[in-house]
């Protein structure tokens, strides 16, 4: 009998815990649905946005509670050469780093650390996008703060490249 009692307190905790996680998702993904990103307290850097158009990809990382160093973004198996990556602020303002780019990834060294609290726009300007229309592309990103000490991955940014039709 003891046995069962405990069996059931068990599942009534893992499914107050499995609804408390999805009321929390939920709102999560409400306030990402309307746009309201400025009002969810998180700590952890986060892709913001990711959007290709004519000429140009954008990838929008969050920086929240930790000054960002370094960014690197693993390319996707794909035909694109870079030859323009410009990074700005969330007002436009020119964030100044060394870039390295190779065939499979993208190294950014920051000269001066991206603050807390602000946002980074990562634009890929002069891609011929005609090589991957109708796919989607997908850049796995990984951040390196002094206070980490490590790269510590933040997500995959998911591009989808429209068709012409």
């Amino acid at each position: 009998m003891k046995n069962i009692w405990i069996i059931r307190s068990i599942s009534m905790l893992l499914f107050v815990t499995t609804n408390s996680l999805l009321i929390a998702e939920k709102s999560l993904a409400d306030n990402l649905a309307v746009g309201n990103i400025s009002q969810i307290n998180y700590t952890s850097p986060l892709i913001t946005r990711s959007v290709a158009s004519n000429d140009r990809l954008l990838i929008q990382v969050s920086a929240s509670q930790l000054p960002l160093n370094r960014l690197n973004i693993a390319l996707d198996k794909q035909n694109i050469d870079f030859d323009k990556i410009k990074l700005t602020d969330q007002f436009g303002q020119e964030i100044k780093a060394d870039k390295k780019i190779s065939k499979d990834q993208i190294m950014i060294n920051f000269t001066e650390p991206v603050e807390p609290g602000k946002s980074l726009q990562i634009k890929f300007q002069g891609v011929n996008t005609q090589a991957v229309m109708g796919r989607i592309l997908l850049y796995r990103l990984s951040i390196e703060s002094e206070q980490l000490g490590q790269p510590i991955p933040i997500g995959v940014a998911r591009i989808y490249v429209p068709d012409a039709s």
